[in-house]
């Protein structure tokens, strides 16, 4: 009797599962494949000096903190920070157009 309610739950699981959309199952592998290939890296760098991995973390950092500013495609909650850095980097936008001297 326990086999066949647990035989229909499995059957009602798998149902639940299968109405899950496959781009939430590439997205999934997706993000274990970067998990695995940061450890892997951080490991490496750690193998070859101790300081590595914190000079690749903070370049892959700045490189990104750059990409925010510069494209302002931040999180509404680091927009104060992003427009304080934004006066003095470059910004993605309209350049300002000088107007050519008349005849």
């Amino acid at each position: 009797m326990h086999l066949l309610v647990a035989a229909s739950n499995l059957e009602h699981a798998w149902e639940k599962i299968r109405g899950v959309p496959t781009s939430f199952w590439v997205y999934l592998l997706a993000t274990i494949l970067c998990v695995f290939l940061v450890v892997r890296i951080w490991r490496a760098l750690k193998d070859f000096n101790d300081f590595a991995p914190y000079i690749a973390l903070f370049v892959v950092v700045s490189f990104g903190l750059l990409f925010v500013v510069y494209e302002r495609k931040e999180p509404a909650f680091m927009t104060p920070f992003v427009d304080s850095l934004a006066e003095f980097l470059p910004t993605k936008g309209t350049t300002p157009r000088h107007e050519a001297p008349g005849p």
